[in-house]
This record gives C-alpha cells, sequence and structure tokens, in this order.
C-alpha cells in the first residue's frame, strides 16, 4: 500500500471529493447496519442466565429449537431465545438422553455448552410453570456483529461495507491522523472501520488534525490494534 505523495491537506481536487463521497456513503451505510444490529439481532448469553431470568419472572416466554425428539437418543445442541428488555438474547445447552457411557462427557468436549439430561423446555417450566414455550426449526444466523448474531440479510451489506472501505483505504487518497498501514491494524478491533471512514478524511462536524503531517504509524498501530481487540472481545465482529 504505497504512500502517495501530496500533502495531506490538499484535498480539494475533483477526485479528492468523489473518494469523500463515497466515505459518507460508507458511513450512512455503517450507521443503518448499527442501529438494525440490535433489533435484527440478538446478544449471545448463557444458559445459567436465562434459567436465574425465568425463575425470577423476568422472562415469561421463550423460543426453542434443536430439541431431541420423543424417544430419540444421542445429544443436540438446543438454542433458547428470549426477550429481555429493549433486546433479544440467545443461549445454548446441550441436550443428552441415552445411557451410553460417556455420552454427556463426549457432548461436552465437543460444545462449549452446559450439558442437561432433561429437555431445556422442562427444565425451564419447572422453573416458571406459566412459562409460554414456543418450539420451532433451528435457523441459521448470518454471523456476529458487535457482539450480536444477525441474520445473513445484514451479515452480507456489513462485509460489502467492510470490502468497500478497505478498498477506499488502498485505493483512495492518504488519509489523516494515520498511515494505510495504521489504519489497517485498526480495522480489526470492533468498530475500527467506522472510526476509520469518520477520520482518515474531512468529515462534517469533526474539526481537522492540527497537524496533518504528523500521523501514526503501522507499529504503534498494530500494538494498540492487539489492546483494543482485548478489551472489545465481547463486541467482536
Amino acid at each position: 500500500m504505497g504512500e502517495q505523495r501530496p500533502p495531506l491537506s490538499a484535498r480539494g481536487s475533483r477526485s479528492d471529493r468523489s473518494w469523500d463521497r463515497l466515505r459518507y456513503t460508507l458511513i450512512i451505510g455503517w450507521l443503518i447496519v448499527i442501529i438494525a444490529t440490535p433489533v435484527t439481532g440478538e446478544r449471545t448469553s448463557s444458559w445459567g442466565e436465562v434459567r436465574s431470568l425465568v425463575a425470577a419472572g423476568k422472562v415469561d416466554a421463550v423460543r426453542v429449537s434443536g430439541e431431541l425428539v420423543s424417544r430419540a437418543t444421542g445429544f443436540s445442541v438446543v438454542d433458547v431465545r428470549w426477550r429481555h428488555g429493549w433486546l433479544r438474547y440467545t443461549a445454548q445447552v446441550v441436550h443428552v438422553r441415552g445411557q451410553r457411557r460417556g455420552l454427556g462427557r463426549a457432548a461436552a468436549a465437543n460444545h462449549d455448552a452446559p450439558v442437561v439430561r432433561t429437555s431445556p423446555s422442562s427444565r425451564l417450566t419447572a422453573l416458571q410453570p406459566g412459562l409460554e414455550v414456543t418450539r420451532e426449526q433451528r435457523r441459521v444466523d448470518g454471523g456476529q456483529l458487535f457482539g450480536f448474531q444477525v441474520p445473513s440479510a445484514l451479515a452480507i451489506p456489513a462485509f460489502l461495507l467492510f470490502l468497500a472501505g478497505l478498498g477506499l483505504l488502498m485505493a483512495g487518497p492518504r488519509p489523516w491522523r494515520a498511515t494505510r498501514w495504521a489504519w489497517f491494524w485498526l480495522l480489526m478491533p470492533p468498530v475500527g472501520i467506522v472510526v476509520y471512514l469518520v477520520l482518515s478524511g474531512p468529515t462534517p462536524g469533526i474539526p481537522g488534525p492540527r497537524n496533518p503531517e504528523r500521523r501514526l504509524t503501522g507499529g504503534w498501530a498494530f500494538l494498540l490494534s492487539l489492546v483494543l481487540t482485548a478489551v472489545l472481545e465481547p463486541y467482536r465482529w
């Protein structure tokens, strides 16, 4: 990613204005994605958390998918979904049925989730007899975005926006505040792409850098990205 030589303050050419319009378009796109994420997505939670909420009467309806059918043996990963407050949540638990030795241990070894031998829906209704349980078909989520499991209808546009931002970084004018390699490393933590789009060039309402020629370099940005990734792990892509 070689650097272009014109001074950073020279961002008035027709080409630069076209790149800036693209950057503004991507910012708007990401704002839509950020707003849609908690509306369409689900925060990852735990089996212990949903049990506590149901027992306390704070959740009166859950949706369950993946439970073993009657008389079936073996194990199955069960998804439990619920709403609490403004957000929706999801958790996984492994449902095991059968007397084969080591079945529970095998299930626990293959899945990072608690193992239960009674169906999760039965265990939850025992905690709150009036609980509304809806059984549904297992669905495939598009991926994780900002700590939410989101559908493909949102994950795919977000991925395309990320690729477009990466293309802007490689082919666009020299970015403000950090070198290209520095911004590349800073794209790795969550929301890094949004920060890049907002701060790498002139953005209405945000003052420009005092010294445009002084920029963060790749080595320091790499170390900073490691710290940010560790701190923001719960909100990773």
